[in-house]
């Protein structure tokens, strides 16, 4: 699978994108707002650029930081990973779960868990509402 804006985008860099959207105050906290690689990581995405090496530099960081787990090892943990991939998706009735407008990371929230229309914390973007039933 690719990483190009185009094509499809392996689960990996997808769950890594999920981590790092829902985590992105932690992390600026961490690293600082103006961390090369976080910043790197936001403009790929921002951008709609293949985003993999960005991410790989953002997992080294963090775990030159102290972070063990680093990007993907969080990302394999997280519950919000996965959305993309998560079966019964659709715009049909069910559940309302909010999930990446772009497809690209595997972020979700349930509705539920809303307490306004959630967006991407590396775009602005406002998640696509979406159907699980």
């Amino acid at each position: 699978m690719s990483d190009e804006p185009d094509g499809e985008i392996d689960e990996q860099v997808r769950a890594g994108l999920a981590y790092v959207c829902s985590s992105y105050g932690d992390l600026a906290q961490v690293l600082g707002p103006d961390d090369p690689d976080l910043t790197a990581v936001r403009s790929a995405v921002h951008s709609g650029d293949a985003v993999r090496a960005a991410l790989d530099r953002l997992h080294d960081r963090l775990r030159a930081a102290g972070d063990a787990l680093g990007v993907y090892g969080q990302a394999s943990r997280s519950a919000r990973s996965g959305a993309a991939a998560m079966p019964g998706i659709s715009d049909e009735l069910g559940e309302i779960v909010y999930v990446c407008g772009s497809a690209r990371c595997g972020r979700y929230v349930w509705l539920e868990d809303a307490e306004a229309l959630p967006a991407c914390s590396l775009t602005g973007m406002p998640l696509a509402m979406r159907r699980v039933g």
